[in-house]
């Protein structure tokens, strides 16, 4: 069963538990507690979920898995480093759509991608630039990292704000390490 199903079956639980006659008290200790607890599970289950991320280089972990460890000047978006090697494939985290292709950063090219979930990511120090309008599935190749920076890597910076209320994920600033990760900063926006 889905969490879908899951839920569609607390909210039918809780019209039909209503519904009866005999011993409902809506006031009484048992039937508080029973709706709190249903409101937990209704609320937990109607959360977004964390979108299944992978890795922004081939072979790399999850960017669920990284940490946010610097800004991305003139962005303000929080941003982390992976790769460091060049000519590694540069890979989509998930389903997106290039939807600029006017940027560039010192060392190497750049570009915007915006993924299903919502999130928009800026690669930055590649290689090549896809066209715009240019769709990749989740882990196919986008690019490769650019030997034109002084420490080849792919910088890649999350624009998570439509999945985060607004708000940016958390990060550190002096490109150390030690923020949350990403993947936690998601699935606590969701609870």
């Amino acid at each position: 069963m889905t969490d879908k199903q899951r839920l569609a079956k607390v909210r039918q639980a809780r019209v039909a538990y209503r519904k009866t006659t005999r011993g409902y008290t809506p006031g009484g200790v048992h039937w508080r507690t029973v709706d709190r607890l249903l409101d937990e599970l209704e609320r937990d289950l109607a959360r977004p979920p964390v979108p299944p991320l992978g890795p922004i280089v081939q072979g790399g972990k999850s960017i669920l898995l990284e940490d946010c460890t610097h800004l991305t000047s003139g962005l303000g978006w929080p941003a982390f480093d992976a790769g460091f090697k060049v000519g590694l494939a540069v890979v989509a985290p998930e389903a997106c759509v290039v939807d600029d292709d006017t940027s560039s950063s010192q060392g190497g090219d750049a570009f915007y991608v915006k993924g299903v979930s919502g999130i928009r990511y800026w690669v930055a120090h590649i290689t090549a630039v896809p066209r715009l309008g240019t769709a990749f599935r989740k882990g196919q190749k986008m690019t490769t990292i650019s030997a034109d920076h002084p420490r080849p890597h792919v910088h890649l910076a999350v624009d998570a704000r439509a999945l985060l209320g607004g708000k940016h994920l958390e990060s550190h600033t002096n490109y150390t390490h030690g923020a949350p990760t990403i993947g936690q900063q998601l699935a606590k926006a969701g609870t």
